[in-house]
């Protein structure tokens, strides 16, 4: 009996989680969006001849993606072709709003799901080969020292979604893979950065909802200047160290 009890309080909690699609003179929309960021933390970077000092590569921090209903789905996939959630990622820095990047996830997601994004300083966010520089490209010698997730309103409140033909989007939509969700932030990573979430149709690149801000924001107060003595006239993005770059035929000449 008490496992009985338990596994239908399971399936509740379980379900109660899930967006519900309702209808409301003939238009579709979804009832109670939230969407949560946590985790918040600085990615480090040991940089220097002998890995003695620890800059920052950025922060990084998860998204929590809605789960829609199986039928829910299935509706929205054969009345406009939505098959995913789309994020948009922006940063408010001393001027006006700039979009960062856009990251789609599939609906049909059975659970709830964590979208982990990578907010890198330029330096760190160029290439994989650029984050295994012992002196970091463009004399980026910073670290990030004071960061929080703070709320935008008093009471978390949770967003109604209508569903209607919106925009296309222009900029390179990201998809999950094997590879980590990284955008470049600019030399500086003080500001604000905002999530905001819509429905989007993949095949169209075209969204189906008005963008939706996400109550909390993402908030860099503070970075320092570190001093790396080892890298001080070292420019690896031009002149690698020559233990990590491919021997050449001068390497080899009596000096």
């Amino acid at each position: 009996m008490r496992l009985a009890a338990f596994l239908t309080l399971f399936i509740l909690c379980s379900c109660s989680d899930q967006v519900e699609l309702k209808s409301k003179s003939g238009i579709y929309f979804l009832k109670d969006v939230e969407v949560e960021l946590k985790d918040l933390k600085e990615v480090d970077w040991k940089v220097g001849k002998n890995r003695e000092e620890l800059v920052s590569k950025g922060i990084q921090f998860k998204l929590e993606v809605p789960s829609l209903e199986d039928s829910a789905s299935k509706i929205l996939k054969k009345s406009h072709g939505i098959d995913s959630w789309i994020f948009r990622i922006s940063k408010v820095s001393n001027g006006p709003k700039r979009h960062l990047g856009y990251v789609a996830f599939d609906t049909k997601k059975g659970v709830t799901q964590n979208l982990t994004v990578h907010l890198y300083y330029h330096a760190a966010s160029v290439s994989h080969e650029f984050r295994k520089f012992r002196c970091p490209a463009f004399n980026h010698r910073l670290r990030v020292t004071d960061f929080d997730i703070e709320e935008r309103v008093n009471n978390k409140r949770r967003d109604d979604i209508y569903i209607r033909p919106k925009d296309y989007v222009n900029g390179k939509v990201d998809q999950l893979s094997f590879s980590p969700l990284i955008y470049s932030a600019g030399q500086g990573l003080k500001g604000k950065y905002l999530v905001e979430i819509a429905l989007f149709n993949l095949k169209e690149s075209r969204t189906y909802s008005n963008w939706i801000p996400i109550d909390q924001v993402v908030n860099v107060d503070g970075e320092t200047l570190v001093k790396v003595k080892s890298c001080y006239g070292v420019s690896e993005e031009t002149s690698p160290y020559r233990e990590r770059r491919k021997p050449r035929l001068e390497d080899l000449r009596i000096r």
